[in-house]
């Protein structure tokens, strides 16, 4: 198991780790200087890439006595509530908004009238910078305003006391009412792909009285009411145009986080489409990905998910815009993690070949690198199988489907049901190369059977090997 001290060193990047350094040699935060010295130690090693050390050699830095287990457990442990304090500090400090809004009730319980002043207007200016209006705003303008009120019936200043409560309140609603509807949703997108049962007692009540509420016309409670709509609504499609309709047209409300979030809603509801076999989707599916990539919405840390990239690509393989997909293999590649670049690009640029029927280049590609991770393994092996189907070359291909099989048989790390998809796969190619050409009711008989089946990899390209 991984210390803790190695996991959220490893998370920081060099310019937090150099603050962080600064921040244990700091007298007001750390008077331990043992703490320092371990600490530049091991931020050393990982600014030069350095294997982690062991906590002998951690000891050997700090102490020219013999090891003693339970002192070097205690000062990494020290050094790690060092660094978990080191993150709230820093996230305060580059919050202005937070910042401001704990240092409210502060002052006012010191009784500094002039600092609270100054600093509730600050607050309020740093709130409307942002720009949004999402909980977390009205949670942080409801504080304010309750703060303000406080300060207000301290000073006896009793007169102007209710228009901050009045306000107070309503941000208390936003935040309760964007707080319940966001869970909720996320309540059905868990009950949608796990099958749960998950009870939220007061989510009816809500739902039935917003309508009418003063609440109705809220930007952001209207798109997440269209989130909720596109599961439960009868007619959900026009609750999907609606949503992206929204969330173009008050983006800077919400956060990055948030955008994300809301966009896979959107993106969710395109593939519970397509599974349903409505293969208009695949266009909104494709529209959708390349505006969350475009404007930076799917980026999380400057790095694109290689699932977003794959599903991308395959996307507009599906509706043939091949000139555009290998623009986007070229250029969001940069994106991916440096751990997943190669291989998800090189995959990805195989499955185009394959679509432009540039069987010899997929070939020259799959032989030519090596690939790290499981899943493109087996995407890889699958896609050389179908490369060498549609070559007519059938002694290769026994011996691949053979070789593909062994594989999935002694790889521990594939989850069960992503083997038994393939294992499934293999099995209609088995059948398929069986059926001789004339054979048209075998043929037919093959495709129900794959139309029928649950969990078959790359089903699409098996039922048009079918027909």
């Amino acid at each position: 198991m991984q210390p803790k001290i190695r996991l959220i060193l490893e998370s920081m990047t060099i310019f937090e780790r150099n603050r962080f350094k600064k921040f244990v040699a700091s007298p007001f935060f750390n008077e331990d200087s043992t703490l320092v010295i371990i600490n530049n130690y091991l931020c050393k090693r990982l600014k030069r890439k350095q294997s982690w050390p062991e906590k002998e050699v951690i000891w050997r830095q700090v102490a020219n006595s013999e090891y003693n287990d339970v002192k070097c457990r205690r000062y990494l442990s020290d050094l790690n509530l060092l660094a978990e304090r080191f993150l709230v500090v820093s996230f305060r400090e580059a919050s202005e908004e937070l910042f401001y809004t704990r240092l409210l009730p502060l002052l006012r319980e010191r009784d500094l009238s002039k600092h609270f002043v100054a600093a509730d207007r600050n607050l309020k200016r740093a709130q409307d910078k942002r720009q949004l209006q999402n909980a977390g705003f009205h949670l942080s303008r409801f504080r304010a305003e309750y703060q303000d009120h406080l300060f207000r019936q301290k000073e006896g200043l009793k007169r102007s006391r209710n228009i901050n409560l009045q306000a107070a309140d309503y941000h208390l609603d936003l935040f309760f009412i964007i707080s319940k509807l966001r869970l909720y949703a996320e309540t059905l997108n868990y009950t949608t792909i796990l099958n749960l049962q998950i009870k939220l007692p007061l989510i009816n009540l809500l739902l039935s009285w917003l309508p009418q509420s003063p609440y109705a016309e809220n930007e952001i409670v209207n798109i997440w009411t269209a989130v909720i709509n596109t599961f439960l609504a009868e007619e959900p499609e026009h609750d999907f145009i609606k949503l992206q309709q929204l969330l173009g047209e008050h983006q800077q409300l919400l956060s990055k986080e948030e955008l994300n979030e809301l966009y896979i809603y959107v993106i969710n509801f395109a593939i519970r489409k397509i599974n349903a076999g409505q293969a208009d989707y695949y266009h909104s599916f494709f529209k959708i990905m390349m505006e969350m990539i475009q404007s930076g919405v799917a980026l999380y840390k400057g790095s694109l998910a290689p699932w977003h990239y794959k599903n991308l690509v395959s996307a507009g393989i599906r509706l043939q815009k091949f000139k555009e997909v290998k623009d986007i293999i070229s250029n969001y590649s940069k994106y991916l993690p440096d751990e997943y670049r190669q291989n998800a690009e090189s995959y990805n640029l195989a499955k185009l070949l394959f679509a432009e029927k540039k069987y010899e280049e997929v070939i020259s590609l799959l032989h030519s690198v090596e690939y790290q991770d499981v899943f493109y393994v087996l995407g890889s092996k699958l896609l050389l199988i179908q490369t060498y189907y549609e070559r007519n070359e059938y002694e290769a291909l026994d011996f691949l489907i053979a070789s593909f099989a062994a594989y999935l048989r002694r790889t521990k790390e594939i989850p069960k049901a992503r083997a038994k998809q393939y294992n499934l796969t293999l099995k209609f190619i088995q059948r398929l190369l069986k059926i001789a050409p004339l054979e048209n009711e075998k043929r037919k008989d093959l495709y129900q059977k794959i139309k029928a089946s649950q969990g078959v990899a790359d089903k699409a390209w098996l039922l048009v090997k079918c027909s």
